[in-house]
Formats: C-alpha cells, sequence, structure tokens
C-alpha cells in the first residue's frame, strides 16, 4: 500500500478569504473561486477541496489567466501544521514539521517571485506569502514548479534526528526512506501542478472615458475616440433643455423655447438710473436698466 504522506497547504489564490486563516485549518489545498481544477482522468472537477483526499484526485490547478507584457501579480499562500501523518503498515505516524524553505519557483520571463519572511523560511503553524508578480514576456501555458527544502524530526519512527529532503522528493535520503517503509511515491501527488496560462495581447482602447473604450482589451492601440466637447458619443448635446438641437452652453437665446418663455420668464433683480442708483419704480423722463437674474439687461426710457 501507498504510504501517505500529508505534506502542506498552498494556497493559489488572487483574494483568499482572510476568515480562513482564523481557523484551524489543517492540512489541504484551498484553491480560490476562479481556479480550474483537473483530475487524473482529465475532467474539469469542482475546486472547492475540504480534505486530503479531495486533493489527491486533484492533478492540476490552473490559475486566472495572465496577459503578455501586462502587470500580474499573485499569491501563494503556504500553511502546514505542526505535524505530518505518515501511513506506514497501516499506522498512521506523526511525524514533526520542523520548518520548510522555498528555494525555486519557476515563473515565465519577465516575472519573479519572493516571499513574505526572510529567506524564505516558514515554520509550523504560520501563514506565509510566495508572490509571483511581472509582467510575463511570451504568451504560452508555464507550469509554476515549486521548490523546497522541507525539515521533519523522525522521533515518532524511533530515530530522534531531524532529517531534511527536498520537494520534489527523489528518494535520495535513505534514513527518510528508511522511515517510511521504502515507498515515496504518493509524496510528490500530494500537490498538484500549479499551471499559469499567458495569452497574447488583446489590443485595443483602454481608455474608459473613450467612445469605444474595450474592457477586455490588455494594450492600448491608439485608437480612442472621444465625443466632440458639448455632445455625447451618440452626437447629442449633453445639455439641451429646449431639445432644439444645440447645446445648451452655445444657445445663445439662453437654451428657452418658446413655448416655454412664459414659465420661465426672467426675474428682475434691480433698477438702477445713470449714476448707478437704485430706482424703485420708474421715473417719468429718466432712462434706466432693468437687471434681472439671467444676467440680461433691459434699457428703458420713461416719458
Amino acid at each position: 500500500m501507498k504510504n501517505l504522506f500529508y505534506l502542506l497547504l498552498l494556497i493559489y489564490t488572487f483574494s483568499f478569504p482572510e476568515n480562513i486563516k482564523g481557523q484551524n485549518t489543517g492540512i489541504g489545498f484551498y484553491p480560490p473561486l476562479t481556479s480550474l481544477c483537473v483530475n487524473y482522468d482529465n475532467d474539469t472537477v469542482p475546486c472547492n477541496i475540504q480534505s486530503i483526499e479531495q486533493l489527491q484526485a486533484i492533478s492540476q490547478i490552473i490559475g486566472p489567466n495572465a496577459f503578455v507584457n501586462t502587470p500580474y501579480s499573485d499569491t501563494i499562500l503556504f500553511y502546514a501544521n505542526n505535524t505530518f501523518n505518515v501511513n506506514i503498515n497501516n499506522q498512521l505516524i506523526e511525524l514533526e514539521f520542523v520548518s520548510a524553505e522555498i528555494t525555486n519557483v519557476s515563473v515565465p520571463d519577465g516575472m519573479i517571485y519572493y516571499c513574505s519572511s526572510d529567506n524564505c523560511m516558514f515554520y509550523p503553524n504560520e501563514w506565509g506569502n510566495i508572490i509571483v508578480s511581472g509582467s510575463p514576456l511570451s504568451p504560452g501555458n508555464y507550469s509554476l514548479d515549486i521548490e523546497a527544502n522541507i525539515t521533519l524530526n523522525l522521533a515518532p519512527v524511533g530515530v530522534d534526528a531531524d532529517v531534511s529532503i527536498s520537494f520534489p522528493y527523489d528518494g535520495s535520503n535513505e534514513l527518510f526512506n528508511l522511515a517510511l517503509g521504502g515507498d515515496y511515491s504518493s509524496i510528490n501527488n500530494v500537490i498538484p501542478e500549479f499551471n499559469l496560462n499567458v495569452t497574447g495581447s488583446i489590443y485595443g482602447c483602454t481608455d474608459d472615458n473613450a467612445c469605444n473604450y474595450n474592457s477586455e482589451a490588455t494594450e492600448d492601440d491608439g485608437s480612442c475616440s472621444f465625443p466632440e466637447i458639448y455632445y455625447d458619443c451618440n452626437g447629442l448635446c449633453v445639455n439641451d433643455i429646449d431639445l432644439d438641437g444645440e447645446c445648451d452652453e452655445v444657445d445663445y437665446n439662453d437654451g428657452i423655447g418658446i413655448e416655454e418663455k412664459s414659465l420661465c420668464a426672467p426675474n428682475l433683480i434691480t433698477i438702477i438710473d445713470i449714476y448707478g442708483r437704485h430706482q424703485k419704480e420708474g421715473i417719468k423722463g429718466s432712462l434706466l436698466f432693468y437687471i434681472y437674474d439671467n444676467g440680461k439687461i433691459e434699457k428703458k426710457f420713461n416719458h
């Protein structure tokens, strides 16, 4: 029977729910809702993985698409309990997890990886981040292979010593092989393959103020077009109170149509004479100026 090695928790996500971090998550793999999971029969299956058994049935995790020459950032969250469970001869043995050091993550050209912890070291019952970011240079399907050095203590199997193994494990540590009973084939199957699909650029207008804005465009091609001042993208006035096709900003009849004139007559503000003195009413034989609230000034000579 294959030895079952409960290895670690890796979370590949854009927006990992914060409430998960506060729970006793255990060891497993919890992909985001936007991921695509594929099993060993090459069938697409739900990504709501809740147990190690479900995890082992997944062959690969495909994250959200990236685009050529377009900034991309994603985070792999790392977590491991303080014990690993190993099934040896149908007996469950708990090995002590000491630490894990991420030594490499293969990323497309134009991208890098870095960790939230010093030297990419992670310890029991701690969350850590592996950030993959940058602008990929070429399209293609890339495997984000994660390499690590994992240190375990074998005291539960009678060997009170720390043992470091590389991941993916190649069977090179005889002491560890002995502890496992010689079968380590199931270890590397615990972590699915991570894939990142990089597609070519989508050219179009990327300015959301333009009339021909393309929300799917990843690279601006200089094709953006904008409406003339005072008009919308359909060639209609943004403001046209009298619906005469002439925008209010340049409609010198103040935007008031004939039918509305009686309803929207301007209000008289004040009356002044030629000396600038305010008058309450017309004075016979004088020249007066009537000032209205729409800016209109009317000159009248009272006989």
